[in-house]
């Protein structure tokens, strides 16, 4: 009944869809897929089908954002923040689900490491634009970055204390540092002009390999805690 329904609309859109602005285009593409996958997706009980629908509405969301709802190229890594507090939400109902109610279907270890490291990345591509380009973005961008680094600090805290877990903190010390490092160079090339651009390239790498190296040796001495911990 519900595909049925969904080939006559289909039907119904197929002889308006020229009359259409590009807003309710757009917008009936997005309604579509998420509420073509949401039904099933509500009952069932399949972790991977959950990771799937976000994917997929993450998907529309950017389509919309950028093809619809965005007015300047000063506002184009907004959607970064949308998206990263829709992979949080998702992230802090699936810890909330595992650790408080015992859900089984998604004790699985992928789910919290796949959302850790979609959050993360989509956390610091915000954070990063934002230090690169401080005095072009706007001021909700500019939060949306400090609000990426806040997260940074919190996941930090949350699998290093709360819900030890090596992994999870292993992507966030990783995250962490690329940030740190982005800081570095904006400031030393860009801020200072300290260092000629000509090594700009070879320094970065440098810089790259010794937060690495320092990131490793930290690491190590954080899972010899966690392991002496367990006894």
């Amino acid at each position: 009944m519900f595909i049925g329904s969904k080939r006559a609309n289909g039907s119904v859109y197929g002889s308006l869809w020229p009359n259409l602005s590009n807003w309710s285009r757009c917008l009936s593409i997005i309604y579509d897929v998420v509420d073509f996958t949401i039904i099933w997706t509500l009952i069932s009980n399949f972790a991977a089908q959950w990771l799937l629908w976000l994917i997929i509405t993450q998907t529309g969301l950017w389509l919309w954002w950028h093809q619809v709802a965005l007015q300047s190229r000063d506002m184009q890594y907004m959607i970064f923040t949308y998206m990263a507090v829709l992979n949080i939400i998702a992230l802090v109902l699936r810890e909330y689900l595992v650790t408080i109610t015992a859900c089984k279907w998604l004790q699985q270890y992928w789910t919290r490491f796949a959302l850790v490291v979609s959050t993360l990345i989509i956390m610091w591509l915000l954070a990063a634009e934002v230090i690169l380009s401080f005095e072009r973005v706007y001021l909700f961008v500019k939060l949306g970055g400090g609000a990426a680094i806040v997260g940074h600090l919190i996941a930090f805290g949350i699998y290093r204390y709360k819900l030890p877990d090596i992994w999870a903190f292993s992507a966030t010390v990783v995250s962490g540092g690329l940030i740190c490092e982005v800081i570095i160079c904006e400031i030393v090339f860009d801020r200072l002009s300290i260092i000629p651009r000509s090594s700009k390239l070879l320094l970065i790498a440098i810089l790259t390999l010794i937060i690495f190296v320092l990131a490793v040796i930290f690491l190590q001495n954080v899972l010899k805690k966690l392991q002496a911990s367990k006894g």
